[in-house]
């Protein structure tokens, strides 16, 4: 099993221990994951760290009881996660992982909306651009799964790979980058923190690409690392701009949040709804105290957007008709 899609964080640990050891958590509705018991506020900090420690390459410790601690190195894990705008603006807008780096380790994409589409009639099974790239993907697969397949202990080593060197003309590119970068890091705001990482991001993606073009590379040539800056430098700008769109002030942020929470609830009937309902089901976005759910609501009452009123002791809140 090296595919997951809603898994704890000691799953994945135990898949990469135990499974195999290059394993992929791809969701295209993320909301599972990040909903999860692996994002629950007693874990989150701990996820978060997991998955640094991998995209950093240092391994990660696996506690059982009676095995001990054991150090797993040699480990990857490839993640994809496709969320809808409302998840998506959650995670970033979370504090947490913005600080803990975790935003600067992922290549993040927000699709602009679209007009209405049209139908075309296709078979992608027989375009030949598809079928030349699901069979190097089956080649590429299936030379990994070989080689842990065959050699029973190297489920217990990890993946033993191969170092490839810079060909002169392509590092001189990455020098060039890196310094270009360091130059500008001042003016990119909430882009530094992924402008410090985005040269190893460049360097990555080339790798990918050289190798998926010619598996027996042996050294990173200058066209694959042009297209990786290329790339990186594309995903520096737009995290850029998702993180500066993501910059309001804390208190209108959580009250705003709250507000389309409220919308969702008065089109599904269920408005009012008492102060003590809104701190335990409520979104994540606007905390989990008393305190907190008040603050955004009295925010939301001073601009006129819900009203209170007592049901017998409790105090509960309803929007306004102009907040409809």
């Amino acid at each position: 099993m090296f595919l997951l899609s809603d898994a704890t964080t000691e799953a994945i640990v135990s898949a990469l221990a135990d499974d195999w050891p290059s394993v992929g958590l791809f969701a295209s509705e993320a909301g599972v994951f990040l909903g999860g018991h692996a994002m629950s506020e007693e874990k989150r900090l701990y996820t978060i760290s997991v998955l640094s420690r991998l995209w950093d390459g240092q391994g990660v410790e696996r506690a059982r009881q009676g095995d001990g601690k054991r150090l797993l190195l040699g480990r990857r894990l490839s993640v994809h996660l496709g969320m809808q705008p409302e998840v998506a603006r959650d995670l970033l807008e979370d504090r947490l992982v913005r600080n803990q780096g975790l935003l600067a380790r992922f290549l993040t994409a927000w699709a602009p909306q679209v007009g209405p589409r049209r139908y075309v009639e296709e078979d992608l099974t027989r375009n030949p651009a598809y079928i030349a790239y699901q069979g190097r993907l089956d080649a590429l697969l299936e030379a990994t799964a070989g080689n842990v397949r065959d050699d029973p202990e190297a489920r217990v080593r990890g993946l033993e790979l191969p170092s490839l060197p810079l060909h002169p003309a392509a590092k001189r590119l990455y020098v060039a980058f890196f310094e270009y970068l360091e130059a500008q890091k001042t003016g990119l705001g909430e882009a530094r923190a992924f402008a410090a990482k985005t040269p190893e991001h460049a360097v990555r993606l080339a790798l990918v690409l050289g190798l998926f073009e010619d598996p027996s590379l042996t050294r990173l040539g200058p066209e694959h690392m042009e297209r990786g800056i290329a790339l990186a430098e594309w995903y520096m700008l737009e995290h850029r701009r998702l993180m500066e769109g993501a910059r309001v002030p804390e208190p209108l942020r959580r009250a705003a949040r709250l507000l389309e929470w409220l919308r969702e609830r008065a089109r599904e009937g269920a408005l009012p709804i008492a102060t003590p309902d809104v701190v335990r089901y409520g979104p994540r976005a606007v905390g989990r105290t008393t305190q907190a759910v008040r603050e955004a609501l009295r925010l939301l009452e001073a601009h006129g957007y819900v009203r209170a009123h007592r049901e017998g002791r409790r105090e509960a809140w309803e929007l306004n008709p102009r907040a409809l």
